[in-house]
């Protein structure tokens, strides 16, 4: 980050240079809003904006706000600005009236680079001149001063620069160590390694001590196992709000002091105690504006009271301000009792320890804090802010069921789950042990918090007794306890520190306290590395896992696991091609190369997937998909033509069996059609005659036996020893002749092709299944179809075997 250096003058060559530079940008501006400023209604050029003053001075920006391309709210966004951020301030122009003012800044972003516009009221404009960057001029004594202090070779470039910038400024070095063993200098690894992993809650799951808020960057949130579950893409609770934890490399960059090093962010190592001469009611009531906190004045400013309350004159003043309660120039005359008047914004009511009502602002309240506690009431209001949120909620409004009329202004025990809130008002109410508050508690804190004055006073109060009085009296130590136990440290968000000394420097250059002699407490750790830690640089999600893979042919063996990395599938011969389908887990956040249709050669085909998260890493899964050799040419089976066997008279078939040629057919096992009792009442014949059904091997058969492929049908008449009919059971697709398709059947067509296998008459007509007069893949395909995905083979024939 670029640091605020006190003006210097520079080299009329640099100047002419610079100021060359300036009016190429300022006619190359112009170009550009003669093309931009068109009126919506006439379509006609505007002329560009109107020069006001030529500035030339560094700003920053009070609050977020956009970078635009023009002086208009309906110009193109640019860039959203953080509070803080450093801008050269070149001039200000007549603009779109906007919240009252048409006054608007031609500027530079400082950090980013760019010019552009931005609403003036939006930026404070300091005396330092837009200048070239130059080397910190520094003394012996200073750097005699850093060097006794303990500051390592590394922090010492920033802090000649801001030495120089601020003379008045301390710094002051804080070094860690380890809160076990104070003999031992706290290492940086282990610093960050502490605040980075995982803590395992009473009831098995993590939480972190480190998070982010929900739409933060997914370059900072954490990726590793247990915080995030690859499996699902989701990351591990921490509060109700979505928060998320945070990565190693993020917890290194914000733990790292140098990171903050510059003005904007240095206020988070400003020791926490009060400084009446610095945080005075001023200041304490412009850090309240724009928030459920603001009021019109600093402090509380009773009406009026009325002369005459019967007359109607008083009571209906022909101004209407002056019938405004919240006008501070307003005469108002109503009597300020709750019963007729509401209390002006941003002032509250409540019962002091005498029993007295009184009515103040905020910032009394504020004011109050510090003047009891010892704490910076700046840091208080800041802390408020960044808890409840400068439009306020549930913990100061007085309203949650079962907890009306109670607050909790810092989130103060507001432990982390579904409802911290409610566990925050819970301490309000009833305090530590949840039956009502300790004597220490009422005495100290000021428990229960039933009114605005005591949750403020007395929150302040538990802060400075269980943070700053323990050494956590900076932000930075009450986010890092690096003076203590790492468990007891105020906030998980790490960008606590990094808004809240932001908003501390802004509000301290308005009130033009800035050069006051600040003390700041800077933690030094031991292995530092040589330079400051990064911003995480590799943004995106960076899930790369498969959430399913399928074939369209054969099966993974083993079982799909996103963790399984290789996979064979064996496909049946003569599969030319196969379809690859597959998802990612993080959905369209992750590409999917090489999924899709391939071709298959005999042998086996090596298919990688490669999975590449949107922070391009890429994880490869492997199919090794094995075609066998292809089936010989199609073999014709040398069944001789059979004439149908007929029937003799009094014989007759009937449930839909066929007679083809000497087989019986048509008897489906799924139907059971193949067992012996229903094809045995399937033959009508005269009671003189017997029927008589065998096994294929001519062993005798139960009613209830169900009967394959070969099994023979025997109808005799009396004192005759040969059958009048005779006939055989064929299933096509039974060709092993057991009664059922399954994959002895595939493989006695698979025997039967490539190895020349013998097989019966019966059988070979069982193999046909398709039925095409040819035993080939077909048949064996129909066999696998009927196995896995339950094709039915079809019973019937219209014509004998080996016909045409």
């Amino acid at each position: 980050m670029k640091l605020i250096k006190v003006a210097k003058r520079v080299t009329s060559i640099k100047e002419t240079a610079r100021r060359a530079g300036v009016w190429l940008a300022v006619l190359l501006m112009l170009f550009s809003l003669l093309v931009t400023f068109v009126s919506s209604d006439s379509n006609e050029v505007q002329a560009a904006p109107t020069v006001v003053e030529v500035i030339n001075r560094r700003g920053y920006v009070k609050t977020a706000a956009w970078f635009r391309a023009g002086p208009t709210t309906e110009s193109a966004k640019l860039k959203l600005f953080d509070a803080s951020s450093p801008v050269d301030v070149y001039e200000s122009v007549k603009g779109q009236l906007t919240s009252g003012s048409d006054l608007w800044y031609r500027i530079r972003d400082v950090r980013g680079g760019g010019e552009g516009y931005i609403h003036a009221p939006l930026v404070t404009l300091t005396n330092q001149p837009i200048q070239e960057p130059e080397d910190p001029v520094t003394t012996p004594e200073f750097e005699a001063y850093l060097t006794a202090q303990g500051f390592p070779e590394s922090y010492k470039p920033a802090l000649r620069k801001l030495h120089q910038a601020h003379p008045t400024w301390v710094f002051q070095a804080f070094h860690a160590v380890e809160y076990n063993n104070s003999s031992n200098k706290l290492t940086f690894s282990k610093a960050v390694q502490d605040q980075y992993q995982a803590v395992k809650r009473s009831n098995g799951t993590y939480t972190s001590r480190s998070c982010v808020p929900g739409w933060a960057p997914l370059c900072e949130v954490a990726f590793e196992s247990p915080l995030y579950n690859f499996r699902d893409n989701t990351w591990v609770f921490i509060d109700a709000g979505g928060w998320k934890p945070a990565n190693y490399e993020m917890v290194a960059h914000t733990m790292d002091p140098r990171t903050w090093l510059n003005e904007q962010h240095i206020f988070q190592f400003e020791r926490l105690s009060y400084e009446p001469n610095v945080q005075n009611l001023t200041l304490i009531f412009n850090a309240l504006k724009g928030t459920f906190m603001e009021s019109d004045t600093e402090t509380y400013q009773p009406p009026a009271p009325s002369s005459n309350p019967t007359d109607p004159a008083a009571s209906s003043p022909t101004d209407p301000a002056a019938s405004d309660p919240t006008d501070p120039s307003s005469d108002n005359t109503t009597d300020p009792t709750p019963e007729n008047v509401p209390l002006p914004r941003g002032c509250v009511e409540y019962i002091d320890d005498q029993g007295q009502t009184k009515i103040k602002t905020y910032a009394e309240i504020f004011m109050d804090a510090a003047e009891i506690t010892g704490v910076n009431p700046f840091f208080l209001v800041q802390r408020c802010i960044m808890e409840v949120s400068p439009q306020g909620g549930g913990a100061v409004s007085g309203t949650v069921a079962g907890y009306e009329g109670y607050y909790n202004f810092y989130n103060i025990r507001a432990f982390s789950g579904s409802d911290p809130v409610l566990n925050g008002l819970k301490y309000a109410r009833y305090g530590a042990t949840n039956s009502g508050p300790l004597e220490v508690e009422r005495t100290r804190y000021y428990l229960p918090w039933d009114s605005q004055w005591r949750a403020i006073v007395g929150g302040s109060a538990w802060i400075a007794d269980e943070y700053i009085r323990h050494g956590q009296d900076t932000l930075y130590l009450q986010k890092f306890n690096l003076a203590g136990s790492i468990s007891h440290q105020y906030m998980a968000n790490l960008y606590a520190p990094k808004y809240e000394s932001a908003r501390t420097f802004i509000n301290y250059l308005d009130q033009g306290v800035i050069e006051t002699p600040f003390v700041f407490k800077i933690p030094v750790m031991a292995n530092m590395p040589d330079n400051p830690s990064p911003y995480p640089s590799i943004n995106g999600n960076r899930n790369n896992y498969l959430k399913s893979l399928n074939v369209s042919q054969g099966t993974l063996k083993p079982a799909f696991n996103m963790e399984t990395y290789v996979y064979d599938v064996d496909v049946p011969a003569g599969t030319g091609t196969i379809q690859v389908t597959a998802s990612g887990v993080s959905g369209t956040n992750s590409t999917i190369k090489n999924a899709g249709t391939h071709s298959l050669s005999v042998g086996t085909n090596n298919i990688v997937i490669e999975v590449t998260s949107e922070s391009n890493e890429t994880r490869t899964y492997t199919l090794r998909v094995t075609r066998p050799q292809d089936p010989p040419p199609e073999i014709v089976p040398d069944v001789p033509v059979i004439p149908d066997v007929q029937l003799p008279d009094g014989v007759f078939l009937v449930d839909d069996y066929q007679i083809t040629g000497r087989f019986l057919i048509n008897a489906w096992p799924d139907d059971g059609r193949n067992i012996a009792k229903r094809i045995k009442e399937a033959f009508v014949f005269p009671a003189d005659m017997s029927i008589e059904i065998t096994q294929r091997n001519d062993e005798p058969v139960t009613n209830d036996m169900a009967l394959g492929t070969g099994a023979k049908i025997r109808i005799y008449k009396p004192g005759v020893s040969e059958p009048v009919v005779f006939l055989e059971l064929v299933i096509f697709g039974d060709g092993c002749g057991d009664g059922w398709i399954n994959s002895n059947d595939y493989y006695a067509v698979f025997d039967f092709m490539y190895r020349g296998k013998e097989r019966s008459e019966a059988e070979l007509m069982a193999m046909d299944a398709v039925p095409d007069g040819f035993i080939n893949s077909n048949d064996y395909y129909a066999v696998f179809d009927h196995m896995y995905r339950g094709r039915i083979i079809p019973q019937t024939r219209s014509s004998s075997p080996g016909g045409s």
